[in-house]
């Protein structure tokens, strides 16, 4: 189970620990499964502490066995020459005296990785948020799902449970904008979409989908299905459901609350049962550095500091260890700006801006090149040393304004690097391998082949080539084990029409 690799000086006795922050949800068994062994430090400060992800309060430190309510036991690395843990098999496990299901925040200094890939007998354990036991090389295959008739369904937010790919979708019949739930079985050739019954979240005509705004969802620790969306009226909408995700009934949905009332210039991020947003505005339209942290199970939220300067659109992800990255600000003056942001402290930390083409634009020619992160569109790789990056392809239409032509073939995709913010591409693409993406050549050091496959049509690559302003029914990237979702239309007669019903690709693996 433990691997032999102390971070330890053996002729001095010393170790050179790295600071670990790692979250969990506690099980019933109690007892969680930390991802090194923790340093034991006779300073109170210097030992693993823990606090509640929800509201910070902190829990105690005991050496008793069986901790008393809000208290936890750390097992230590045996040392004979320390009494209090002269006796521990040093496995990294704590026993947390909290509420089953509660999720709890770590901060400790490692001084060795435990192995999680070889079997671990003891299901009961939890693990740190995004890591289980075992984690094998699993390779689905993608599959694109139809949908239901020629009308237009666009997917905006993915899940997989179990079997099953659930999408948020807009359905169009004569330009609705009807918000639905559907799901159709992963692995299987060319399923159809299929809906639960009351699958329609916003059954009001033209309600949803409205140009500019942005789509949130998030699940609940029961599964049930949050979103929140700006209807067409400009109005904030949000909506939850009865029953947890499922393929058989969705029980209906219940109106609920956000801290402020318009958030679609916003990116967010869920980890555990807290969802977390930058660049809430409260008003219309308008970038601002306000942040969320919103309880998914309570449907209640709270301010966080606020971010060091206004935010625009971009999107942001969990680093693995304790830090949300916020990556794209669109904003004029700080377009790529990368922000690393500490749960543990509520701080904000500037980081290595982005040096790929990356900015709204202003220009009227055809042949520029423009691109923007969409929410969601950022992803922890494997190895969780950085984040692969996806950008939506803008092209300018005279009589149209800045519209996405969004897919996965013909879509860049980027590796940042935690350590040190380099940056790379990552190749997609067979007629990429060579000309890389325009304006790539000159910014991007290194094009490098992925592992994803790619689907192509007889005519076209999965994309968006209908009307579709900037950030509203933008892909995403939704992580599964260890690979990549995407979400998106298919063409099926070129760009210059409008795709009909074609939806999402289902793959893994990608790294950087």
């Amino acid at each position: 189970m433990i691997d032999m690799n102390y971070r330890r000086n053996p002729f001095s006795a010393t170790f050179t620990p790295e600071e670990r922050t790692e979250i969990f949800q506690i099980p019933a068994s109690k007892i969680i499964q930390l991802s090194e062994w923790p340093l034991y430090s006779d300073t109170t400060i210097d030992r693993p502490q823990m606090k509640y992800l929800d509201t910070g309060n902190a829990l105690t430190e005991t050496f008793s066995p069986t901790p008393g309510t809000d208290q936890f036991c750390v097992d230590y690395v045996s040392d004979p020459n320390v009494p209090q843990i002269a006796d521990r098999e040093g496995t990294g496990r704590v026993i947390v005296n909290a509420t089953t299901g509660t999720w709890v925040i770590v901060r400790y200094w490692g001084i060795g990785r435990v192995n999680f890939r070889q079997p671990i007998a003891d299901d009961g354990i939890g693990y740190p948020y995004g890591l289980t036991e075992n984690m094998p090389e699993t390779i689905l295959d993608y599959r694109g799902f139809t949908g239901l008739d020629s009308q237009l369904q666009y997917p905006l937010s993915t899940y997989i449970i179990d079997n099953v790919y659930y999408t948020l979708a807009v359905y169009r019949p004569g330009a609705l904008d009807l918000g639905f739930v559907g799901f159709a079985g992963i692995n299987l050739n060319a399923p159809t979409l299929q809906m639960p019954a009351n699958h329609i979240f916003s059954p009001t005509a033209g309600n949803f989908f409205k140009i500019g705004a942005r789509v949130f969802s998030f699940l609940t620790s029961e599964n049930r299905i949050g979103v929140i969306w700006t209807s067409g009226t400009n109005l904030f909408q949000g909506k939850i459901s009865t029953n947890p995700l499922n393929t058989t009934d969705m029980g209906g949905w219940t109106n609920i609350t956000f801290p402020t009332a318009f958030n679609q210039y916003a990116c967010s991020a869920q980890i555990g049962n807290q969802v977390f947003f930058f660049g809430c505005n409260g008003v219309l339209n308008t970038p601002s550095n306000v942040a969320v942290r919103y309880n998914a199970d309570t449907q209640s939220g709270v301010l966080l500091a606020s971010l060091p300067n206004n935010w625009q659109y971009g999107a942001c992800e969990y680093d693995g260890n304790g830090n949300i990255w916020i990556f794209g600000n669109m904003l004029t003056g700080q377009v790529g700006q990368v922000l690393k942001y500490s749960i543990w402290d509520n701080t904000y930390e500037t980081k290595t801006a982005i040096t790929f083409p990356l900015s709204f634009g202003t220009g009227t020619n055809n042949a520029l090149y423009f691109g923007a992160i969409p929410n969601g569109g950022v992803l922890l790789n494997q190895e969780q040393n950085g984040f692969i990056v996806t950008i939506s392809n803008i092209r300018y239409v005279a009589t149209i304004g800045f519209i996405e032509k969004q897919g996965f073939s013909n879509e860049p995709k980027y590796f940042y690097q935690i350590s040190d913010g380099a940056q790379k591409q990552i190749q997609t693409s067979g007629e990429r391998k060579n000309s890389g993406y325009v304006g790539s050549e000159n910014t991007i050091a290194q094009v490098v082949e992925g592992e994803e496959k790619n689907y192509y049509s007889a005519l076209d690559s999965y994309h968006l080539p209908a009307n579709t302003r900037l950030f509203s029914q933008c892909m995403q990237v939704n992580k599964y084990q260890n690979g990549i979702f995407v979400c998106g239309g298919e063409s099926t007669g070129g760009p210059s029409l409008i795709a009909s019903g074609r939806t999402t690709i289902i793959r893994n693996t990608i790294k950087g």
